[in-house]
């Protein structure tokens, strides 16, 4: 009888190499971010960036002291609402972080 070749086990597909972020998250401008009043009128907008990245970011963290949504491309709109200190997180591709630090104050006039 012909013999028969023996089978050749599949080989495994090698596994895929992430195609996400390869850097720091750029904040421009960098901060901290100062603001000198409350209200959308006083609003700030950041610039996200990070290298080979086009997701989204997740924004946490300074819920009291600004306005600022869950998720971000490229932009972030920050509003103050009530003055104070905080730190904003941008995560971005690859777990990677970045802090936005934060102060609100304002200045009452008082008449006498």
């Amino acid at each position: 009888p012909p013999s028969t070749p023996a089978p050749v086990p599949p080989t495994s597909a090698p596994a895929p190499t992430p195609s996400g972020a390869s850097g720091q998250i750029v904040i421009s401008p960098s901060t901290p971010l100062s603001f000198f009043n409350v209200g959308p009128v006083y609003a700030q907008s950041v610039t996200l960036s990070q290298p080979n990245y086009t997701g989204l970011f997740s924004i946490s963290g300074c819920d009291s002291v600004v306005s600022v949504p869950t998720t971000a491309t490229d932009a972030l709109l920050i509003t103050p609402v009530i003055a104070g200190t905080c730190s904003i997180t941008v995560t971005g591709g690859a777990g990677i972080s970045a802090i936005i630090s934060v102060q609100v104050t304002t200045t009452s006039i008082v008449s006498q």
